[in-house]
């Protein structure tokens, strides 16, 4: 299996959903809405930094969601994590018992 879907025998494969990295997001929006509030008090250099903070939250989020990939098949589930040093986890269809799906608000 060369990890990339194109062995013909995928039957899924996709990115985890952004809403897997809610906390990352809840953090770049306190630090967004800090900057805004220094940039309202006049004070630029905290909102600067509240803004490289920010940025630095949402590009964590990008990092995770686009290293991390799944992929079923009629075998397995397959988790790749990585970009440059990839890491496979693997779990076997006959190890899973059941499946619970969760609709959250996002």
């Amino acid at each position: 299996m060369n990890g990339d879907g194109s062995d013909g025998n995928t039957v899924w494969a996709g990115h985890p959903a952004w809403s897997e990295y809610i906390f990352l997001w809840f953090f770049a929006i306190i630090f967004s809405a800090r900057m805004l509030f220094s940039l309202r008090m006049g004070q630029w250099d905290a909102a600067m930094i509240f803004a490289a903070g920010g940025i630095l939250f949402v590009a964590a989020a990008v990092y995770q969601r686009q290293s991390t990939r799944y992929r079923i098949t009629r075998e397995a589930v397959y988790r790749t994590k990585g970009i440059l040093g990839k890491v496979e986890y693997r779990i076997p269809l006959e190890e899973i018992d059941s499946i619970a799906v969760e609709r959250g608000v996002l």
